[in-house]
């Protein structure tokens, strides 16, 4: 898997979305407001959502499968 960041709108604030090399798809799943992402384990995705000032302020985790997000630490 590739993440990657996209500034649409030209807002400084970033979309990551994901793509399965082997297969060349993009992934359906986004990520929308994202200071940073490490892939963890399997299709597991850590990431920071940023605040009204384009600040890291929250630490959220992603399930690419699901598309499910999980606050970890706010």
């Amino acid at each position: 898997l590739v993440a990657f960041t996209l500034d649409i709108g030209n807002t400084e604030r970033l979309t990551c979305g994901f793509k399965d090399i082997n297969e060349n798809k993009i992934l359906p799943v986004t990520v929308d407001n994202v200071g940073g992402v490490e892939f963890g384990h399997g299709s597991i995705v850590y990431y920071t959502e940023c605040d009204s000032h384009n600040r890291p302020a929250k630490v959220k985790r992603l399930d690419l499968t699901t598309g499910e997000p999980l606050s970890l630490f706010v």
